[in-house]
């Protein structure tokens, strides 16, 4: 899989969060104060130190919130640069208003070197980063843990989806009838058809639970399931795949195929004048295409958009945004799946 950054959750903070930066803030210029109590802060006024560590506090704020805007906006090379740049600014900033426009009364004595204030705030600085990015890893962990386990229910859910389709009623009805025919007619196929009726239920009920099969363990599953399609079917139903060998190195959302040649199925005539023609290919080692002829059914009330929808829903959730393609014309229709590295 390509590489995955982990989007930053909607900024909802907790009190703990939104108080913290204003309690630090206005601790650290006090701290800095009681430590200086027996130099230049002990012969002010109250109101003049009250003044000064107002006055430090919200350059500390202003540190604070800049770091923490580009800790949740940027990752890598840019959350460097930017983390440089803007506390090169802010420290600027602070440093021309306390040469230019701080009065001198403000001034501790100790502080009065521009070398000694750079220091002290490049301190804050990193204190501050430690302290932000420590919360959000917190929160990334958080994000990743529910997305794990909303991607889990949703394999889940297309399994038992799955199960359920297969082990209902009419699929078992349809089966039986046609390899009851198949017996008595003496077919030569009827043992390849109970293998693959075999198969198709023990792929299902012995899948593993993870969201995503080796593409060779979806062809297997599929190759089952076509080759019922066709015993039943005949001339009615026609099947090609062409796949690159090495793109079994890839992986997929489990059942996705399957899903979509059943799609085909549920929404198309299938007929002997009207054979469906379905076809799985490769447009490029990275994707796989399942494309069948644009026969629609009259009256036909199963909704295609669920499935689709369902499975497009499992690739965000494995941070592919674009994992699922749909194309169609008057004569026929597919739809793109991304293969997962």
């Amino acid at each position: 899989m390509s590489d995955r950054t982990i989007p930053s959750p909607t900024l909802k903070y907790t009190l703990f969060e939104k108080y913290l930066p204003f309690a630090i803030c206005i601790l650290l210029p006090w701290l800095n104060i009681l430590n200086n109590q027996n130099g230049f802060e002990g012969r002010l006024p109250l109101i003049i130190i009250i003044a000064r560590a107002l006055l430090v506090s919200a350059f500390l704020l202003a540190i604070w919130y800049f770091n923490q805007i580009i800790a949740y906006s940027y990752s890598g090379i840019q959350f460097f640069t930017r983390i440089l740049s803007s506390n090169i600014l802010i420290i600027s900033v602070f440093l021309f208003n306390h040469v230019y426009i701080i009065p001198h009364y403000l001034k501790p004595e100790n502080e009065s070197t521009i070398g000694f204030i750079i220091i002290k705030l490049i301190m804050a600085s990193l204190l501050f980063l430690f302290i932000i990015l420590t919360i959000k890893a917190t929160r990334d962990k958080e994000l990743l843990r529910n997305e794990i386990v909303e991607l889990q229910s949703a394999n889940y859910k297309a399994q038992f989806d799955q199960l359920n389709r297969q082990v209902n009623p009419h699929f078992l009805f349809n089966s039986l009838s046609t390899l009851r025919a198949m017996i008595r007619h003496k077919n030569p196929l009827s043992e390849e058809f109970v293998m693959n009726l075999s198969n198709v239920y023990r792929n299902i009920l012995t899948q593993k639970s993870e969201s995503i099969s080796s593409l060779i363990e979806e062809l297997n599953t599929l190759a089952s399931y076509v080759g019922l399609l066709q015993m039943r079917h005949q001339d009615s139903f026609r099947y090609k795949e062409v796949i690159f060998p090495e793109s079994h190195e890839y992986t997929i959302p489990t059942f996705a195929l399957q899903l979509l040649v059943e799609n085909c199925f549920k929404h198309n005539v299938v007929s002997e004048s009207k054979p469906l023609l379905i076809e799985v290919s490769q447009p490029q080692k990275n994707l796989i295409k399942v494309t069948n002829n644009y026969q629609p059914k009259y009256n036909n009330n199963d909704s295609l958009g669920l499935g689709l929808e369902n499975l497009k829903k499992r690739y965000q959730l494995l941070g592919i945004s674009d994992g699922v393609k749909v194309e169609h014309t008057d004569f026929w229709f597919a739809v793109t799946l991304k293969l997962i590295k």
